[in-house]
C-alpha cells in the first residue's frame, strides 16, 4: 500500500465503459446509461449545442458543453446552465464550452478541460459557480473518469464545496470558491482566492500518484515523501490570496508554494518540509512552519502566532499583540 492519503477516487461499480450512445435532450430533460449484463456501462450522452437549461445527469448520463460536432471543434457557444448532477451522473465542459451554476450530488461529478481522447481539443472549457454536496467531485484538467480521459487545462470559477465534496486540479487553474470541503491542487495548478473554514482544507504540492482504477476512474495519492511504488510524482503548485478562516486549514507541502494568504482567527497554516509560504498575514490564526519548510515575509498582527517547529522564518514581522514562537 502507497503512503499517503487518498483524496479521489472515481468509482462506478463497472468494469468497462462504451462511449457510443447518445441521445438528444430539451431544456429540463434528462439523461442515463445502463449497465449491462457483462459489466460494460453505456454511456449515454447528451450534447448541448448551444444552451441547455435545467438539466439532469443520472447514472451513466453525461452532459456535454464541448463545441465538436463529432470530427472538429466548432463555434456554436455550448452552453449548460444549471444541471443537476446526481449519483453516477456527469458533465464535461472543453473547447471553449461552459458549465453554470450546477448542482453536484454524492456520486455525481464535473470535468472540465481543453479536450478528451475521441472528442478533439481546444481552448479550455469553464465550469462556473457549481455546488458540490458531500461526496460530489469537480476535476480540472488531465483525469480519468468513466473511462474518459480528459486532456489539458480547465478553469473552475468560483463555486460552494460542501464537507465531503472535492475540487482537483492537474496542470488547470481555479479562481475563488468557498470550501468546507477539500481543494487540491496538483502538477503545476494554480488556485487564486479561494475561502477555506469550517472543515475546509487546502493542499499545495506534495507528491502523488495517479492510476487508473478498476472502475474506469482516477485514484490519487498524496503526501509530502513519495511511496516505494513508482510512479509518485513530485508536484508543483501555487495558492494565491487564500483566505483561512476559523476551522480551515491549508498545508503546504514539498514543492508547493502559498503566496498572500491570510490566516485569520481559528485557522490553521501548515508550512511542510519543502514548503513554500510568501507573504502570509497571520490575523488571529496560527501559521505552523514545520521542519524543512519556510515562511518568508510574513506579517504576524495581534492576536496572530506564528509557531517554528525546526522550519525557517525569514523577515518576519511580529506586531503587537503577535507572537513567534520557537525562534
Amino acid at each position: 500500500m502507497a503512503t499517503g492519503d487518498v483524496y479521489s477516487s472515481f468509482v462506478s461499480g463497472a468494469s468497462a465503459y462504451t462511449n457510443s450512445d447518445s441521445s438528444t435532450i430539451q431544456n429540463g430533460g434528462a439523461i442515463s446509461g445502463y449497465v449491462d449484463g457483462g459489466g460494460t456501462a453505456h454511456l449515454n450522452q447528451a450534447t448541448a449545442s448551444g444552451t441547455l437549461s435545467g438539466a439532469t445527469a443520472n447514472a451513466y448520463g453525461v452532459l456535454l458543453a464541448d463545441n465538436y460536432n463529432g470530427s472538429a471543434s466548432v463555434n456554436r457557444g455550448d452552453l449548460i446552465l444549471n444541471p443537476i448532477i446526481n449519483s453516477g451522473g456527469g458533465a464535461f465542459a472543453a473547447n471553449g464550452g461552459v458549465i453554470s451554476g450546477a448542482i453536484v450530488s454524492s456520486g455525481g461529478g464535473l470535468a472540465v478541460a481543453a479536450g478528451a481522447s475521441g472528442y478533439g481539443s481546444g481552448s479550455a472549457g469553464l465550469i462556473v459557480d457549481p455546488h458540490v454536496l458531500s461526496g460530489g467531485m469537480v476535476v480540472a484538467g488531465a483525469f480519468t473518469a468513466k473511462g474518459q480521459t480528459f486532456l489539458g487545462t480547465g478553469v473552475v470559477s468560483g463555486g460552494t464545496f460542501e464537507v465531503g465534496a472535492a475540487e482537483l486540479l492537474s496542470s488547470s487553474y481555479a479562481v475563488g470558491g468557498d470550501f468546507k470541503g477539500t481543494q487540491l491542487i496538483l502538477n503545476g495548478g494554480s488556485a487564486f482566492g479561494g475561502t477555506f473554514h469550517d472543515g475546509g482544507l487546502q493542499l499545495i504540492g506534495g507528491y502523488y500518484l495517479s492510476s487508473a482504477n478498476g472502475s474506469g476512474g482516477t485514484t490519487t495519492r498524496l503526501a509530502n515523501t513519495p511511496g516505494s511504488e513508482s510512479g509518485w510524482v513530485a508536484n508543483k503548485s501555487v495558492a494565491s490570496g487564500a483566505q483561512i478562516l476559523a476551522g480551515g486549514t491549508a498545508k503546504v507541502l514539498a514543492g508547493g508554494t502559498s503566496v498572500s494568504g491570510t490566516v485569520a482567527s481559528g485557522g490553521t497554516e501548515v508550512i511542510s518540509s519543502g514548503g513554500i509560504a510568501s507573504g502570509t498575514i497571520v490575523s488571529g490564526g496560527t501559521e505552523i512552519v514545520q521542519s524543512g519548510g519556510l515562511t518568508s515575509g510574513a506579517t504576524v498582527v495581534s492576536g496572530g502566532t506564528e509557531i517554528l517547529s525546526g522550519g525557517t522564518a525569514s523577515a518576519t514581522i511580529v506586531a503587537s499583540g503577535g507572537s513567534q514562537l520557537g525562534q
